[in-house]
């Protein structure tokens, strides 16, 4: 967690693809899975399983009214209220995933002075993958505003 740049510094991309293909192949996970990998490497592991779901964490009927309202309503409380509502609507097994994943954010913004990984350095990494459209690459005020809305998720998520 002490690592500098632990999601924005690429790990060693042969080693990944390796790690993914004994993902998928028997023997799947022995004790030595993650022997010789870097924290980067892990990391990239984490984007790339991110990346490569089917469908976004956050479901196309949820991201388009999630952003609009999020936009609409600048006050704290607002937001906080919005965003609980919309994770309310999200399927289970995206709200356990993302439980995890914002657990482990909130973990790695702790050792932010080490890391340089602050909430915002996060959300720039991880918003694009997150809160995506399924239909075609998002504006840049879509871009900016899902950024937003993972920043605060992660400085509000006690």
């Amino acid at each position: 967690l002490k690592k500098e740049g632990i999601f924005r510094v690429n790990g060693n991309e042969r080693r990944i693809q390796a790690s993914v293909k004994s993902f998928d192949e028997p023997p799947y996970l022995g004790p030595d899975t993650f022997e010789n990998l870097s924290v980067y490497d892990i990391a990239g592991l984490l984007k790339l399983y991110i990346r490569s779901l089917p469908d976004s964490l956050f479901p196309n009927e949820i991201y388009l009214p999630l952003l609009k309202y999020y936009d609409r309503y600048g006050d704290e409380n607002d937001r906080i209220k919005i965003i609980q509502l919309f994770l309310m609507m999200l399927p289970r097994n995206n709200l356990i995933l993302l439980e995890y994943l914002f657990d482990l954010f909130n973990l790695v913004t702790k050792f932010s002075e080490y890391n340089q990984m602050n909430s915002g350095n996060l959300a720039r990494v991880f918003a694009p993958n997150l809160l995506k459209p399924t239909n075609g690459e998002p504006s840049l005020k879509d871009y900016e505003i899902t950024t937003s809305i993972i920043k605060f998720i992660i400085d509000h998520d006690h």
